[in-house]
């Protein structure tokens, strides 16, 4: 960006400089105090200022119109170079830019949705397996099963109560998992 804009401070600034020396040679070397001369050298007296008022031009610092006056004051070529600068700078290079920007926004955000997901899932993973080692500590004699009796006399136990409402689970809904769980009504949980 700031190369575009250092090359044409450099073309501007040459025909800003024609402009003052064909004043010079022409007023028989008359300093130029004309109102164009004095914008010329305020806003386009040097490299860093040509490059600022550039600058200013196309991120509204300055009205871009008041640059292009005193540029198609100095030559017709120099305000269709700057109606160019700008038109290029705009719709070309900053569009670029903010596009680009705007890609790598998606892409990251994508990325979170995948990390979101894959976050749930190990959540989900580590659930089952803290549910499932609940259902395998309720039956201490390992047979596989789980009886309703066995299960309620389990949670009878305060330790076993706060170890399932760690699973932000009431212990009141025990007895309901452990119908859903128990989808033939035998009374008996395969664990």
């Amino acid at each position: 960006l700031f190369f575009i804009m250092y090359f044409f401070a450099l073309f501007f600034l040459h025909g800003v400089s024609e402009h003052f020396r064909t004043y010079y040679e022409d007023n028989d070397g008359a300093i130029c105090e004309t109102s164009l001369c004095l914008e010329l050298q305020s806003l386009c007296g040097d490299v860093v200022n040509m490059v600022l008022s550039l600058f200013m031009s196309i991120c509204g610092g300055v009205d871009w119109r008041d640059l292009w006056v005193i540029l198609r004051d100095v030559s017709w070529v120099y305000g269709w170079a700057f109606i160019f600068y700008i038109f290029f700078m705009v719709f070309g290079v900053l569009n670029v830019v903010v596009a680009t920007f705007v890609e790598q926004s998606s892409m990251i955000s994508q990325r979170d949705r995948e990390l979101v997901t894959q976050n749930e899932l190990e959540k989900n993973r580590q659930y089952y397996y803290n549910i499932r080692r609940f259902f395998q500590e309720a039956d201490p004699d390992g047979t596989g099963t789980l009886s309703s009796q066995k299960f309620e006399d389990y949670l009878d136990d305060e330790n076993v109560q706060a170890y399932f409402q760690s699973f932000e689970l009431d212990v009141t809904q025990a007895n309901t998992l452990f119908r859903l769980l128990d989808w033939d009504e035998s009374d008996d949980v395969d664990i």
